[in-house]
């Protein structure tokens, strides 16, 4: 309740925001803490600070962790994730920040965790996701942490047959 109400009362302060962040990405690394984060609205209160301080390197590769982590373990995290503004952060922090390795890695990871459903694979498709991860495959040739969870993303993504045609021509 404490570090909610930090966050909540501290939105204007990056700072605050990005050490908040920085600890749920820790606290999200055990799943039996992945409810308990749940039932206190952490997913909306990162993703409000992701799109506060979409300038914030460090924010963002925190904040795409904890999304990676909450969704990779909880479907009904997925669900809260995609149903507010999860899916355009995470996009918007590619689109943002391309260079970085490990904050591409890190959003890559959280568009893949949280587009395991249909509904939420056209959300992504919808937001602009398969350009966004084709264009972080080129801008990281090298990096094999981004190109596993790109690719990963595109396998997910592939699975609808709308979007076949559009990995296929990219």
């Amino acid at each position: 309740d404490a570090l909610a109400k930090i966050m909540k009362s501290n939105k204007k302060k990056k700072l605050v925001q990005k050490a908040a962040c920085s600890a749920l990405k820790n606290l999200s690394k055990e799943e039996d803490a992945i409810p308990i984060l749940l039932s206190k609205g952490f997913d909306s209160l990162v993703i409000d600070a992701m799109d506060t301080y979409g300038d914030s390197e460090e924010l963002q590769e925190c904040a795409c962790t904890f999304l990676m982590n909450m969704g990779s373990n909880s479907p009904e995290a997925s669900v809260e994730i995609c149903s507010g503004e999860g899916i355009h952060c995470i996009i918007k922090s590619m689109q943002t920040i391309p260079t970085s390795a490990s904050l591409q890695q890190a959003s890559c990871g959280a568009l893949y965790a949280v587009t395991k459903g249909d509904a939420h694979k056209n959300m992504a498709i919808s937001a602009g996701a398969v350009d966004a991860v084709i264009y972080l495959m080129l801008v990281h040739p090298d990096e094999v942490g981004v190109l596993e969870n790109a690719v990963n993303v595109l396998v997910n993504l592939s699975s609808l047959r709308k979007c076949t045609r559009t990995i296929a021509e990219s």
